[in-house]
């Protein structure tokens, strides 16, 4: 076969299947999508070869897109989109959706960039993109996907809002906390916000990551990731507080959730970051693990502890909410009644909730030795990843 006519056994693109008289059949492969072939069958022996009728054909192609939109309901940090998918030329669409890219990465943006499916095949439809940076330039495209490839429509370009203060989007529009910026903007979402506070890194504004959907059944969101720990062989005494000085090192949502990336902690600053009630509850802190909103709860402390504490004292909390089932009696096999205390001991944990420091290690948040990552509840071991969150 070949894409001019009369195709010979001279050209490589041939195959051999049997011998003898008779029907037969062959499959050809390595074609180029939207070509058309020419197809001889050919017979050879000791007189020579001969050749069959030619039969053209061809192949078919990935979708058409036809065209992007202008974008809507142009926010700061997200925008409405909508595309138009005119053919999926003859093989199934798998996937459809928008890409996108801030155009000081790239003015023709691909699935390595950011982007959204929208479920679906043929036809005109809609969707969010969402994560922008504010009062930027970004280039959008649509695309389809088939099993033939992906196309992608002409890139249109918009400029995201400028965000209003609090909002916490950027370092200029810094909030006191995830929960101040919950409060002020109920739509946020889950992701990176800027945090500014006198005693917090010399009062400049420090990136944090926040859930803004979880709940204790009355409120959801607004919560400051403080400590995540994936490995026991980077804590010690001192950096169990205050692993990170400056600013978070993840970059996406992937990264806060990854067994495999980095530890962190600025427990240090959790007591500017909490709320500041005049009256109990004072604060609420919330601890899951292995998988977000799992083995651990959320709870309220009715006196005003500091996350810094040394003391196993500190048991006066009400549990709003638990994650999952687990043994939650004081008896040095789970997490402990008690708010998370700082101690310096290197046989069991740095930070704990188990009453027996000296001689127990189970209801530990971070520890040092061959945990992977800490010993927190006996019944679900092994755990991988632990999340400590204030509010």
């Amino acid at each position: 076969w070949s894409t001019t006519s009369s195709p010979t056994i001279d050209l490589s693109t041939k195959t051999e299947d049997g011998s003898g008289s008779g029907t037969f059949t062959s499959n050809i492969s390595g074609l180029t999508a939207s070509t058309t072939y020419y197809v001889r069958a050919y017979a050879t022996n000791s007189n020579g070869t001969d050749y069959g009728s030619e039969r053209s054909f061809t192949t078919l192609r990935a979708p058409t897109v036809a065209a992007t939109s202008a974008a809507s309901s142009i926010t700061y940090y997200t925008a409405a989109m909508a595309g138009n998918i005119s053919s999926d030329n003859g093989l199934a669409i798998s996937a459809r959706g928008f890409v996108y890219a801030p155009a000081t990465t790239t003015t023709s943006p691909t699935l390595s960039n950011s982007f959204v499916t929208v479920s679906g095949t043929t036809g005109t439809y809609t969707g969010t993109i969402t994560g922008l940076i504010e009062s930027t330039t970004y280039y959008v495209s649509s695309y389809a996907t088939n099993s033939n490839g992906t196309t992608y429509g002409t890139p249109i370009s918009f400029t995201s809002a400028i965000a209003p203060l609090g909002s916490g989007v950027s370092s200029r529009t810094a909030s006191t906390s995830a929960y101040a910026i919950k409060v002020a903007f109920p739509n946020s979402t889950d992701g990176f916000y800027w945090i500014q506070n006198a005693n917090i890194n010399s009062g400049n504004p420090i990136k944090i990551y926040a859930d803004m959907t979880t709940s204790d059944g009355t409120f959801a969101g607004g919560w400051t990731l403080i400590m995540k720990n994936s490995s026991s062989t980077v804590w010690n005494y001192a950096n169990t507080v205050s692993l990170n000085s400056t600013a978070i090192t993840y970059l996406t949502t992937s990264d806060v959730l990854s067994t495999t990336t980095a530890n962190y902690s600025i427990i240090q600053w959790a007591d500017y970051i909490k709320r500041s009630n005049t009256s109990a509850p004072y604060f609420q802190y919330m601890i899951d693990a292995n998988s977000r909103n799992s083995y651990g709860g959320i709870w309220s402390a009715n006196s005003n502890y500091s996350f810094t504490s040394a003391s196993n004292a500190n048991t006066s909390i009400t549990r709003n909410r638990k994650f999952d089932t687990y043994a939650d009696t004081d008896d040095g096999n789970s997490i402990g009644p008690r708010m998370p205390y700082y101690v310096n001991n290197t046989n069991t944990a740095f930070l704990t909730t188990d009453a027996d420091n000296a001689n127990s290690w189970w209801g530990a948040l971070i520890t040092q030795g061959n945990w992977t990552p800490a010993p927190l509840i006996s019944t679900k071991n092994p755990i991988d990843i632990i999340w400590y969150w204030v509010r």
